[in-house]
């Protein structure tokens, strides 16, 4: 099993990624759901299942058996806490609700024991990266802790010339992703919550999320406030987190003008050379119409 001081000779990715394959070699046993518990609600911030997935996951239990094992971190208290399946014990809380067979009072389930709580909590992030479709905001938190992780251990030789691989490089390999993405997810961290809200609900996309969290929060408030029927991608693109209210209040006031009129606003580069013949071509084109 993994030892504390590991962390004296390897980097946080390739910690980990030694902790995940570690899991992957211990022997499987049965827990009683009884000594299970829930990890924290501030290292396990992920939705549960909804009661229709949950129902499917109830289901395939019942027909052909708990296909991966859950776990678990064990206590000083000789109780075990859950890093990995919290949704798998409620689904065996219910079926033993539903059917009373004692059968569902244990679960099937990998034990860990020599690890702290930062990797505790790095694996529950890594458990739900891999197998839950997260939502935005999820991503965004799991960057973040990892991110907080990484940079609270900062394993790595020191760059004098300021160059070499980063938090986010190390992220962003870490998760088979762009390091663009990452620093996205990351920003998002510091959006106001309404507009997490809305993110989560789309009424705003990514790219938008971004813009917005670049803002004081007292700025994105006064945003979400003052133009609440405004908020839509094409107009929040428009914006930048150099300029002044008053600035953005003309951002939202043109977009607001341009629709009263039935206008949209249309922008495309064309090639120098073609420019004057381009021009000529708008032009003629409103005349006619």
């Amino acid at each position: 099993m993994l030892r504390n001081s590991d962390r004296n000779t390897q980097s946080i990715p390739s910690l980990l990624m030694s902790v995940n394959a570690n899991i992957d070699k211990l022997d499987e046993t049965c827990l009683n759901i009884s000594l299970l518990d829930a990890a924290p609600a501030e290292w396990n911030f992920y939705q549960p299942l909804g009661d229709d997935k949950m129902g499917e996951l109830v289901d395939s239990i019942q027909s052909i058996g708990l296909m991966s094992p859950i776990v678990v971190w064990q206590r000083d208290n000789s109780r075990y806490m859950i890093l990995s399946g919290h949704n798998r014990v409620h689904a065996f809380r219910i079926i033993y609700d539903k059917t009373q067979n004692n059968q569902y009072l244990s679960v099937p389930a990998k034990i860990i024991c020599d690890i702290d709580e930062d990797t505790a909590r790095q694996i529950i992030i890594d458990t739900n990266w891999v197998q839950r479709e997260l939502s935005a905001i999820e991503k965004a938190k799991s960057i973040y802790e990892k991110y907080v992780s990484i940079a609270g251990n900062k394993i790595r030789a020191k760059k004098g010339d300021g160059r070499g691989p980063t938090v986010f490089d190390d992220i962003a390999k870490y998760y088979d992703i762009g390091n663009r993405m990452v620093q996205r997810y990351y920003r998002i961290n510091f959006l106001a919550e309404p507009f997490q809200e809305m993110l989560k609900s789309g009424a705003i996309d990514l790219k938008s999320a971004e813009k917005l969290a670049g803002f004081e929060h007292e700025t994105q408030m006064w945003i979400y406030n003052a133009f609440p029927s405004q908020l839509d991608n094409k107009t929040i693109a428009k914006l930048h987190n150099v300029m002044t209210k008053s600035e953005i209040e003309n951002v939202f006031l043109d977009a607001q003008k341009l629709k009263h009129h039935g206008m949209y606003l249309f922008k495309m580069y064309v090639p120098y050379e073609k420019k004057d013949s381009f021009e000529a071509y708008v032009k003629n084109y409103f005349v006619e119409k």
